[in-house]
């Protein structure tokens, strides 16, 4: 008797160890559907916002790349986005502290380094601008990039013309008009002209980057 009664409890602590076992695999399937289904909404976000940017719609942008960060905080991509939105509505400091996030995220990756010079160097708030600043971050960039990035270069020379340093600047920017594509040209001529003319860049003035 003892013997049946304790092989009963063993075919119960199986069949509960079953169970169990089921439970977890089904909740691993709904994790994995809920991964699915945020990566999606993520996706959704991201193209939506890329949209509302190109349409000049950048207020609706950044709200759209907000709701991605919701769905995926370490988007790097959704920082870098978001802060050019930011600054094409010149909100300068959540432009800096989104570009500044995608670098706490990907050190190595040259884009949010290149994205932090442009702004330190071309900002029309002065409070925001810092000429040193800057060529430390185009610097990243470019080596981060090894220096075959054009604009990388080009920032750089914004970052030397905001320090006072033109000749550094019109050094860079033939540098990077090597390595640009034709259709860059016309932007890097127009910057040029401006170092030459003992000028700096500045975002919104008409020879300045877009």
């Amino acid at each position: 008797a003892n013997e049946l009664a304790l092989a009963q409890i063993k075919d119960q602590i199986r069949a509960q160890q079953s169970q169990i076992a089921r439970l977890h695999g089904d909740l691993e399937v709904v994790g994995q559907m809920v991964q699915l289904d945020n990566m999606a909404q993520y996706r959704e976000h991201i193209r939506a916002g890329a949209e509302h940017h190109l349409a000049g719609e950048y207020q609706e942008s950044v709200d759209e790349f907000t709701k991605a960060l919701a769905l995926r905080p370490d988007a790097l991509r959704a920082f870098l986005n978001r802060g050019m939105s930011h600054q094409e509505l010149g909100n300068w400091e959540a432009a800096l502290a989104d570009f500044r996030a995608a670098q706490e995220i990907d050190p190595e990756n040259y884009a949010p380094w290149n994205n932090i010079a442009w702004l330190l160097a071309t900002c029309p708030d002065e409070e925001i601008r810092d000429g040193e600043q800057a060529v430390d971050a185009a610097k990243q960039a470019c080596e981060k990039s090894e220096w075959k990035v054009f604009s990388a270069i080009s920032t750089l020379a914004a970052a030397y013309a905001e320090t006072g340093d033109f000749e550094s600047a019109i050094a860079q920017n033939q540098r990077a008009m090597e390595l640009a594509p034709e259709a860059a040209r016309d932007e890097l001529r127009q910057e040029l002209a401006r170092f030459q003319a003992a000028k700096p860049l500045r975002i919104g003035e008409e020879e300045a980057r877009e």
